[in-house]
């Protein structure tokens, strides 16, 4: 890399941007026409969560953002302004699906979602991703995955699960590698 035209940050960007077009194939191979859009939604709208969702809409233009949570209400309003400068005409966020507490996650899942972008603080991850996956819906979700032990096995354990449906992906965020763990979620 030669470092006056490459840095940390770019290196960064491009990983971001490849995990977020990771994250959507699984749409492509189950053949997703071109005029249906791809309905995500965000659980945690600080600057990672901002950042994911506009790897998301620069990784394919069916992309819409739905649905946003995050435990407390003036970060939605202030990140709601900056998402949807992000997203352009695929701001698709109405009042009634901002939602904010602790059970946001549910509401935003429950929005009629094809994809979730979980990027909460870890301890909060292995029950946001349980109920995804319940739901059938496909997961971004940033690592660490858990704090501790407990909620490492259990996210193990749902991925697993996640793999057996067939019809929900889980993406780590791991920055441009893919780590052991993220091989395993992936299943190579």
């Amino acid at each position: 890399m030669n470092p006056e035209t490459h840095s940390r940050r770019t290196f960064v960007k491009s990983g971001a941007l490849l995990a977020a077009g990771t994250a959507l194939t699984p749409y492509v191979s189950q053949g997703f026409t071109d005029d249906k859009p791809i309905r995500i939604g965000i659980v945690g709208c600080g600057g990672r969560g901002c950042g994911a969702v506009g790897n998301a809409m620069k990784a394919d233009p069916k992309v819409e953002l739905v649905a946003i949570g995050d435990l407390f209400e003036d970060r939605i309003k202030q990140r709601s302004k900056h998402l949807e400068k992000i997203c352009g005409k695929r701001y698709k966020v109405s009042p009634d699906n901002m939602f904010t507490g602790f059970d946001c996650y549910k509401k935003v899942i429950d929005a009629g979602l094809d994809y979730v972008i979980l990027t909460t603080p870890p301890a909060f991850r292995p029950a946001q991703l349980e109920y995804a996956v319940e739901k059938g819906i496909h997961c971004f979700y940033e690592k660490p995955v858990a704090v501790d032990a407990p909620g490492i096995r259990k996210v193990i354990e749902l991925a697993k699960k996640a793999k057996e449906k067939n019809s929900v992906s889980c993406l780590v965020f791991a920055g441009a590698t893919i780590t052991p763990s993220g091989k395993f979620f992936l299943g190579y």
